[in-house]
C-alpha cells in the first residue's frame, strides 16, 4: 500500500529496511487526495467538480495551499473563468470535496495533520426564489418533447417534476427502481450508502405514469434516461427554445415542492416527497404555506 508520510508528494512502497520513497507529481499527489472520497464515500462524490479541483490546484502538494488559493478558485469558478459559472453553493461543495478527502487521508495516516491547508469556503448562497408558474411547466415541456420517440431530455424534465427527483438520482435511474405494481419509483439506489441528501418513493402521477409506460416500450438500456450520463445541455437547448431565462435542473424540484404547498399540501407529506425534514422544508418554502401564517397571526389576541 502507498501512504503518504509528509506534505509533499513522496509516498513509502514497501514497510521496514526495504521501504523506499518513491517522488511523485504534485498533480498525483492530489489526484490521489481525490481517491480517498472513493474510500470514505462514493465514486460520485469523489467526482464533484474533480476536474477542476485538478487544474486549478494541481500544482500545489497539499501542505502548499493557502487560503487565497481557495479564494481565488471561488472567484474563477463564481465568474465562468474555470469552467462553466456557477453559484457559491457549488464551490462549497466542490471546495469540500477536497477538504474530506485531506481529512480522511489524515485519518487513514497518509498525510500529516500539521500539512492540512487551511480551506475557504465561500457563504452558503440563500434559497432559491425562482420556480416555473404552470404555464412555464407546459412551455419547457412542450420544448422538451420533441417528434418520434421520448426524447432523453423530456423524461427527464416529467420525472424531475413529478418527483422531484435531484439531477444526479434521475441521470441514475434505473428500470429496477421503478414499481409499475405499485406505481412507485424508488430514487434511492438498492444498496447504495444513505447520505444527507436522501432520496425518496415516490408514486406515479398518472401523468408521469402514462410517459413512463411509453418510455418502458422504446426502453434502450438499463437506465430510465438511456444511460447516466450528463443531461445539462440538452436540458439548456430546451430552456432556451422555451424562452425561459434562469432555469437550471434543480428548479423543477423547487417548482414541485412550490405547487404543492401552495395548493395546500401538509409541510409533512411535501417533506416525504423530497426525502428532506420538514424543518427544511419550512425554512426554504415556508411563505409559500399562506394558510398557515394566517392560523398563526389569526391566534393573537
Amino acid at each position: 500500500r502507498a501512504d503518504f508520510i509528509v506534505g509533499r508528494v513522496r509516498i513509502l512502497r514497501g514497510r521496514g529496511a526495504g521501504a523506499r520513497e518513491i517522488e511523485l507529481s504534485r498533480l498525483a499527489a492530489i489526484d490521489a487526495l481525490q481517491r480517498e472520497l472513493i474510500l470514505c464515500r462514493s465514486v460520485a462524490t469523489a467526482e464533484i467538480g474533480k476536474a477542476h479541483l485538478l487544474k486549478h490546484f494541481g500544482d500545489l502538494a497539499p501542505e502548499e495551499i493557502r487560503p487565497a488559493d481557495s479564494r481565488e478558485y471561488a472567484r474563477l469558478r463564481m465568474g465562468g473563468a474555470l469552467g462553466r459559472q456557477v453559484q457559491g453553493s457549488t464551490v462549497r461543495r466542490e471546495l469540500g470535496v477536497l477538504v474530506a478527502a485531506l481529512n480522511h487521508a489524515v485519518r487513514e495516516q497518509r498525510l500529516r495533520r500539521d500539512h492540512l491547508p487551511s480551506i475557504i469556503l465561500p457563504e452558503s448562497n440563500p434559497p432559491r426564489e425562482r420556480w416555473l408558474t404552470g404555464d412555464e411547466v407546459e412551455r419547457l415541456f412542450a420544448a422538451c418533447r420533441g417528434v418520434g420517440r421520448l426524447p432523453r431530455v423530456y423524461r427527464f424534465a416529467m420525472l424531475a417534476y413529478y418527483t422531484a427527483g435531484r439531477k444526479a438520482a434521475l441521470e441514475g435511474l434505473r428500470w429496477t427502481q421503478v414499481d409499475f405494481d405499485t406505481g412507485m419509483i424508488h430514487l434511492a439506489e438498492p444498496g447504495a450508502r444513505t447520505t444527507k441528501k436522501r432520496r425518496a418513493s415516490v408514486p406515479m402521477h398518472p401523468k408521469l405514469r402514462e410517459m413512463m409506460e411509453q418510455a418502458l416500450l422504446e426502453r434502450d438500456g438499463l437506465h430510465v434516461l438511456d444511460h447516466d450520463g450528463n443531461i445539462r445541455a440538452a436540458f439548456e437547448t430546451a430552456v432556451r427554445n422555451a424562452k425561459l431565462v434562469d432555469v437550471t435542473p434543480h428548479i423543477l424540484r423547487h417548482t414541485a415542492a412550490t405547487h404543492m404547498l401552495r395548493r395546500g399540501v401538509p409541510l409533512w407529506q411535501v417533506a416525504g416527497i423530497l426525502g428532506d425534514t420538514e424543518a427544511t422544508v419550512a425554512k426554504t418554502y415556508g411563505k409559500h404555506v399562506p394558510d398557515a401564517l394566517r392560523e398563526a397571526v389569526e391566534a393573537l389576541l
